[in-house]
């Protein structure tokens, strides 16, 4: 019967080790959310409009043939309220989005 209680223990051990790294994936997760947030917050309140160009965009394949994905990536033009030109690629695309509308 020792046996027995002793696996079942170590059952119990494994168990609540599975459960902590599922506590502490999710305490991540929220704290990443969190954290998001607040530099979204931030850029909203601090950040500069302006207006850029699209100058060159392509379509990015990823996956295998039965869970393939594709995205639009784009390089933006825009220039700074300093007059210097600045080149970047979004980490969001808003592709299909009408001109002036926020996404």
């Amino acid at each position: 019967m020792d046996g027995v209680r002793m696996g079942f223990g170590a059952f119990g051990a494994v168990f609540g080790l599975v459960a902590l790294l599922l506590v502490l994936v999710a305490l991540w997760m929220m704290f990443s959310a969190v954290r998001d947030l607040l530099r979204a917050r931030r850029l909203a309140s601090s950040g500069m409009r302006a207006e850029g160009r699209v100058i060159s965009s392509h379509v990015h394949y990823s996956g295998t043939r039965e869970d393939r994905s594709s995205r639009v990536v784009e390089t933006i033009e825009f220039t700074t309220d300093r007059g210097q030109t600045v080149r970047a690629n979004p980490v969001v695309s808003d592709a299909g989005t009408p001109r002036g509308a926020v996404s």
